[in-house]
């Protein structure tokens, strides 16, 4: 347990108040620019208090890498406080990206931008270490991807002909753009290609999990060749 919400202080926006039993503290993740001076406050979530657990089962070198020598849990977790004093998680360290210029890109602060374009109906940012840019890889909102591409005068017979016409590609890559400079990203998180799936992600073919989650892993193997030409403008 880390934080409770209250339900007369509900928000969608945060986890909610720290109860008594524990400790929490936000610790300063300095490459990717997540201090605990922020405004507001932002860092790695340490948890320590009775209701949390000591250790992995059996485990002693996840327990090493997980709990500092006096009881803190390094959750990976990156948060901040918010004006209520409510904890939020914000990202997670393994989802920031150090790219080729040595900055970090945080994956889902990005998807969560970019999400906001009328033809995404799903969306997973992979950056590349050997790259300055992420790409996007997306599932099309089947009407608005039709509505883009007459838009532009390209004809198909569905959501497999579209995705694959460079033309269409190019206009989804445009709106993605105007989005992320709408939305005030820095030069570096503005996506350099886009890959757009025919298929939908779903639990069955192992895209996202049950709890429709993104599994980048998975994601990344099947569209391996089309991510390597979305990097090389194809």
């Amino acid at each position: 347990m880390g934080a409770v919400c209250d339900p007369l202080a509900w928000t969608m926006e945060a986890h909610g108040d720290v109860p008594s039993c524990i400790e929490i503290k936000l610790v300063d993740f300095p490459d990717a620019g997540y201090y605990s001076n922020n405004t507001p406050p932002q860092g790695e979530i340490w948890i320590r208090g009775p209701s949390v657990a000591s250790g992995y089962y059996q485990n002693e070198e996840e327990t090493r890498a997980a709990f500092s020598p006096d009881g803190w849990f390094m959750s990976g977790d990156i948060g901040e406080w918010d004006r209520n004093g409510h904890l939020r998680v914000i990202d997670r360290k393994k989802n920031l990206v150090k790219t080729l210029n040595g900055e970090y890109i945080a994956l889902e602060k990005l998807e969560s931008v970019y999400r906001a374009a009328t033809v995404v109906a799903n969306i997973c940012i992979y950056a590349s270490i050997t790259q300055t840019h992420p790409i996007a890889i997306i599932v099309p909102a089947e009407p608005a991807l039709k509505k883009l591409a007459e838009s532009i005068g390209v004809e198909g017979h569905g959501m497999g002909d579209l995705a694959h016409n460079k033309a269409v590609r190019r206009e989804v890559l445009k709106q993605l753009q105007a989005i992320g400079k709408k939305s005030g990203l820095a030069g570096l998180e503005i996506v350099q290609g886009v890959v757009v799936a025919d298929e939908e992600w779903t639990p069955q073919n192992k895209m996202v999990t049950a709890t429709t989650k993104l599994n980048r892993k998975v994601l990344l193997e099947r569209y391996k060749k089309e991510i390597e030409l979305a990097y090389q403008g194809r």
